[in-house]
């Protein structure tokens, strides 16, 4: 061909060597169709390319592979030697960033500030994002195909119109215009009647705040994480939507979102987007659990209520308190607006730490403290109380059905339903006992849950779902060692904070050294506490006020003969 020349002759000996150490790989390029042939150098010395081998299939054309031009404002040309260029995954070495500007590089001395791509090249797989100074990438075609490598990330860009995403064997979702610090809008030229926005591929863009899609899409899929961290105050979908894991997480200016069609939004799809304060379906919304976690300002929801939603999308909105522009509970009855509760509990009951949930909670364990609890009792007599208060008004779930039931693991089962898993019944029992002025903590092992709570100066477990199981008092009260001793479900435990409610637990986990009977706080329970609480009985000895709960046995709050019965049976049986 007249106007070609092979690169290696017309390149310096110096150029040479920065070409081919440079190149770009060669793997990555024969991935594709048609194969590339040789490379040369453009008559004018800007462009190194590579020519395809001619198929039935596809015509001749051309692929741009570097560029060393001294322009910063680049247009990339649509022919070379009665060519069309294609295929363009350019490195624009005469324009490389100076790292020493990296604070400041909108002054940087070189770099590269404008591309132009013309219509003719429908295949790009070309990273920009080691040029920090670009301002502007316009596509004059309305098609083209990313791969891979196409990052145009880190730059100084504001405005972009993106052509159609073409389809790719290898890399469908190649493009990134991930961490611009400056990008305010983005716009699709073309799409069809569905489109996918792909991962992560506007994540960290803080200032972008408009994304304009042509009417005819009508579905719309946001990827994991494709706007995260984005500028966006309010958003207007009339498409409709499907949404995955943190698609719009952490978006800290997001104020409103309004759905009009049908919406599919995956866990954490809205999570921690602070500043949310209203959200609206126009159509039923199919929500998975913690859809929207997080959003501390988020304080109402408007939707259809002919059908039944996932509350737990909902779940850790410590602030929502209105459903359709309307209070869900009444603070002057301490229950759900009449015509709110059967909507609370036909799409609520799964919900965890929402505001109107948690204002009927903490309304019903004041309630039930102002009424069970006295300023006189000790501390196990307020546990007794609580314990008893729990297994009487809960049913246990047993089966795996129910177990899998998210209604069953959140604060208020035991509340709102009367029945739980052991999940419910020692939130609850954390709960109550907070509220009646008790130390107490969560704790957890590989398949149960249950509570350790603070009683005079010792801690111990109690297991209230185990003993409402078996209808006893086997699991009240016991030491670390009595509980390691049994096994099975007991065997190991950990602290657990279940819900923001319980944020006022202790963060270390308590050691429960002493069981009841153990007087002396030796450890272990023998003909030592015997004589101690013998000599306290008699009056011939004192007991701090923090050990004497321990002589406790049969939990009346109480210090007698009763109690010296069942600790020497305790002292002689060892159990």
């Amino acid at each position: 061909m007249k106007c070609m020349k092979k690169a290696a002759a017309a390149m310096s000996a110096a150029m040479i060597t920065a070409s081919a150490a440079a190149m770009p790989n060669v793997s990555a390029i024969e991935r594709w169709e048609p194969r590339y042939i040789d490379s040369y150098l453009s008559e004018d010395g800007r462009w190194v390319y590579m020519v395809s081998d001619e198929t039935e299939e596809y015509e001749k054309h051309i692929c741009i592979t570097e560029y060393y031009g001294e322009e910063a404002d680049v247009v990339i040309p649509a022919e070379i030697d009665g060519l069309p260029v294609k295929s363009l995954c350019a490195c624009f070495y005469t324009q490389a960033f100076d790292p020493s500007y990296q604070d400041d590089p909108e002054n940087a001395p070189r770099g590269l500030r404008s591309l132009v791509i013309p219509a003719s090249v429908t295949d790009i797989d070309m990273p920009l994002k080691d040029y920090p100074t670009l301002k502007s990438i316009v596509f004059e075609g309305d098609e083209a195909r990313f791969h891979s490598m196409s990052q145009f990330e880190n730059t100084l860009i504001e405005e972009i119109e993106l052509p159609k995403p073409l389809p790719d064997t290898y890399c469908y979702r190649g493009l990134s215009l991930a961490n611009n610090p400056k990008l305010r809008k983005v716009a699709y030229k073309k799409l069809d009647d569905e489109f996918l926005i792909s991962n992560s591929i506007f994540e960290n863009c803080p200032q972008l705040c408009e994304l304009v899609i042509p009417e005819n899409c009508t579905k719309l899929t946001f990827g994991g994480n494709s706007c995260t961290n984005t500028g966006f105050t309010e958003l207007d979908l009339t498409q409709d939507i499907n949404l995955y894991p943190s698609a719009f997480s952490r978006c800290e200016k997001l104020r409103s979102v309004t759905f009009h069609g049908r919406t599919n939004i995956h866990s954490a799809a809205f999570g921690e987007c602070h500043a949310l304060r209203t959200v609206t379906f126009d159509q039923y919304p199919d929500l998975f659990p913690n859809a929207f976690n997080n959003c501390t300002s988020l304080e109402n929801i408007d939707y259809p209520t002919d059908t039944q939603i996932n509350g737990s999308g909902f779940s850790n909105c410590p602030n929502l308190r209105s459903i359709n522009s309307e209070p869900v509970f009444d603070e002057s009855t301490g229950d759900f607006y009449p015509k709110m509760k059967e909507l609370v509990m036909l799409d609520f009951t799964t919900a965890d730490n929402v505001g109107f949930i948690n204002d009927y909670l903490n309304a019903k364990i004041k309630k039930f403290v102002a009424e069970e609890i006295t300023p006189d009792m000790t501390d196990i007599e307020k546990l007794r109380v609580i314990h008893d208060w729990v297994c009487a008004n809960t049913e246990y779930e047993p089966s795996a059905l129910h177990y899998k039931d998210l209604s069953n693991h959140v604060d208020s089962s035991v509340f709102l339903s009367g029945q739980s898993v052991c999940e419910g019944y020692a939130r609850a029992m954390n709960l109550m006992c907070h509220a009646a002025g008790l130390e107490s903590c969560y704790v957890i092992s590989s398949d149960h849950a249950w509570n350790i709570v603070k009683i005079g100066g010792h801690w111990l477990h109690t297991d209230s779902t185990w003993d409402d199981v078996n209808q006893n008092t086997d699991w009240f009260l016991h030491s670390d060692s009595e509980l390691k001793a049994e096994g099975g479900s007991h065997k190991r435990w950990m602290l657990s904070c279940p819900s923001e409610l319980h944020s006022f637990q202790t963060d270390t986990l308590p050691e429960s050294d002493c069981p009841m009977g153990d007087v002396n706080t030796d450890g272990k329970v023998g003909a030592a506490d015997l004589v101690t609480f013998s000599r306290y009985l008699l009056g011939a000895q004192d007991i701090s006020a923090d050990d004497i709960v321990l002589a406790d046995l049969n939990f009346d709050g109480s210090y007698n003969c009763f109690d010296m019965v069942r600790l020497r049976k305790k002292a002689v049986s060892g159990s």
